[in-house]
């Protein structure tokens, strides 16, 4: 089972290269892999790819937090802060999320560390769930190299990073990024619209497009000199998880009768999700029910795989502190970055 270790830090990464390196961890390199949650309280969470590993390491590791939180006293009235706004998150993420036997008013303390079942969630199978973890592990080692260099960089060095990555991804989509790169406008344009239903913050747009302009000039994305050759290997990694994806794919993945929700039902959701929303892509896309090309085309190959890619790569994102409406904002970035790449000729644009 994954060990938790609950972090009221602003940030966790100073705790997570610290534990990396200076515990056992450091041996098991291609044994586990880390991410960072909201489930009773943020916490960082090691999964490792054999069930029982967590008792030999349990010990060590609350040691080692307990030294490390010695070290790195917290104010105590922000824990309680931010734990009433963990509280209240909680309550609205448990649904959000599919998250299974959830007490959502439970919250564990700064400095606890404790053993917790996997996250549950939208995963078609335990087949599918097990590939995930697979590629997860794979892609660790890789993330901790960039975890390292990312705590120094700025601001701007960071967005450029990530939509570097946004960018990059696009490109993995069978038929390339000028129709890759609309899945990430189908999520960016799916919030936007949810936020213009729900009657919520209605310049969210604009906020996004000054935020934009501020970060990326000239449709430039730039990296610093001693993030290149590991965004190579990380690009590396991700064209061979694709490969791999494409030899391995079977449709049966997807179906388990014990565990996940199936296609169709997944298909059903999607549906009543994007209903209610006003604009072209979606009401576009949803028309295609009518004629059965809907599921047709949501089931097909490409789409099945392209759509675990970015999956798998959204997972990574909490592990750079990277919040739902920061991810929003990169994939409309890498969108707008993609209709100035293609001069406009592209078949939607955010509205």
């Amino acid at each position: 089972m994954p060990i938790s270790i609950y972090n009221y830090e602003k940030v966790k990464i100073p705790l997570i290269l610290e534990i990396t390196k200076n515990t056992t961890l450091k041996n098991l390199k291609d044994s586990y892999y880390l991410d960072n949650d909201w489930q009773h309280g943020p916490n960082t969470m090691i999964v490792f790819r054999n069930g029982s590993e967590e008792k030999y390491l349990l010990d060590e590791l609350k040691d080692f937090v307990q030294e490390y939180t010695d070290r790195n006293p917290i104010n105590k009235d922000f824990v309680r802060q931010r734990q009433e706004l963990y509280r209240e998150k909680q309550k609205t993420l448990v649904e959000v999320e599919y998250r299974d036997n959830v007490d959502a008013d439970l919250l564990f303390e700064h400095g606890q560390v404790q053993v917790r079942p996997k996250k549950s969630g939208i995963y078609n199978s335990k087949k599918h769930r097990n590939i995930f973890d697979h590629y997860r592990i794979r892609l660790n080692g890789i993330y901790l190299e960039i975890l390292e260099k990312f705590k120094d960089l700025s601001v701007k060095e960071k967005a450029h990073l990530f939509l570097y990555q946004f960018r990059f991804i696009a490109t993995l989509y069978e038929e390339g990024p000028k129709n890759g790169h609309l899945t990430f406008l189908s999520h960016a344009q799916g919030f936007l619209s949810n936020i213009e239903v729900r009657g919520l913050n209605s310049n969210i747009k604009e906020s996004f497009e000054k935020k934009r302009s501020e970060l990326f000039t000239n449709n430039d994305i730039i990296l610093r000199d001693d993030l290149k050759d590991i965004m190579l290997e990380w690009e590396a990694n991700w064209t061979s998880i694709a490969e791999e994806m494409n030899e391995n794919f079977r449709k049966e993945n997807y179906d388990d009768s014990e565990e996940g929700v199936g296609l169709k039902p997944q298909l059903e959701l999607l549906k009543r999700e994007i209903a209610p929303l006003n604009n072209d892509f979606h009401s576009d896309l949803l028309s295609l029910d009518e004629t059965g090309e809907l599921e047709q085309f949501i089931h097909s190959k490409k789409m099945l795989i392209f759509r675990d890619i970015v999956n798998l790569f959204y997972l990574s994102l909490p592990l750079f502190e990277q919040s739902m409406a920061e991810k929003q904002f990169y994939a409309y970035s890498v969108v707008k970055y993609y209709e100035a790449y293609f001069n406009g000729e592209v078949l939607y644009t955010i509205k």
